[in-house]
């Protein structure tokens, strides 16, 4: 199954796969909401996504839940994330770092507390790196420039098994 939120997404991918000397035999594509999957408790075997986890349009701990109860046991999410760590958070001045997270609290050192309830057998993290949002294009970075301050990411991969 190759899906995403966002149907053109979907449709790059099918014309990615079908241009190649031998597609992907049985795929299926879809468009879905990952907060409420069309799939039965524990059918997939792998679930994977880039940028997926910071990307997730509502609840995003219902979101992970619902991966959750779609993997089987055994089965693995794997997905890359990032964040702004606490200790690069407390480096910023206080006021403009208390805006900047009213306005996006989940980019801020590891939100992603409710893996610790889910359930997940093992769970591996592991750090790629760090950069800076100066010169990013996103409103997240304009707001930054707006204040006169700037963020330090840390990405980051996690391989969770049920």
């Amino acid at each position: 199954m190759i899906s995403d939120l966002c149907l053109t997404v979907v449709k790059e991918w099918y014309k990615l796969f079908h241009s190649m000397d031998n597609p992907l035999p049985n795929a299926e594509y879809a468009a879905l909401n990952v907060c409420d999957m069309p799939f039965y408790d524990n059918c997939l075997d792998v679930i994977s996504g880039s940028a997926a986890i910071i990307n997730i349009e509502g609840d995003r701990d219902k979101a992970l839940r619902e991966i959750y109860r779609v993997l089987k046991p055994g089965g693995l999410f794997v997905f890359d994330y990032i964040f702004v760590t606490e200790k690069n958070y407390n480096k910023m001045p206080k006021e403009e770092r208390e805006i900047i997270k009213s306005r996006y609290p989940t980019a801020f050192w590891d939100s992603l507390k409710v893996f610790d309830h889910l359930g997940f057998s093992k769970i591996d993290t592991i750090q790629t790196g760090e950069w800076s949002n100066k010169d990013d294009k996103s409103g997240f970075a304009s707001l930054c420039r707006e204040l006169n301050t700037e963020l330090t990411f840390s990405g980051f991969i996690k391989y969770c098994n049920k």
